[in-house]
């Protein structure tokens, strides 16, 4: 739902309720999407961002939205949580996914890693 601004008259009481409503409005705004893509030849997911991109959003709320159907609105979300430099020099970011199955939630955490700061980190699915 998209967000409606309160037009404020002299005279208003200012409230938890409106005050909340401009809070989650900044944060609506203030989000970033990335697409999270699968890759069937290397058993994959593909983040549509390079480390070096997310360090430049730190700060941000950063979602990952990962398009399961042809339908936009359907669809799994992870939230980005740390980005880290490894010991081995690879570069890692988590991402947690709160996912919704048939059983309740299923918290799951996403480790997207590159060895290259500036390449689309990729999520090997472990066989």
């Amino acid at each position: 739902m998209a967000y409606i601004p309160t037009e404020w008259q002299t005279g208003d009481v200012i409230t938890a309720e409106k005050l909340n409503k401009a809070e989650r409005g900044i944060a609506a705004a203030s989000a970033v999407f990335i697409p999270i893509t699968f890759d069937e030849t290397e058993n994959s997911y593909v983040l549509g961002a390079s480390y070096n991109e997310l360090k430049a959003l730190m700060g941000k709320q950063v979602i990952g939205i990962e398009e399961y159907t042809d339908d936009p609105y359907l669809c799994t979300y992870s939230i980005f949580t740390r980005l880290s430099v490894e010991e081995d020099n690879s570069y890692t970011a988590l991402f947690f996914s709160p996912t919704i199955s048939g059983g309740g939630p299923v918290p799951t955490i996403s480790k997207f890693s590159a060895t290259d700061p500036d390449e689309n980190m990729k999520w090997i699915i472990p066989v």
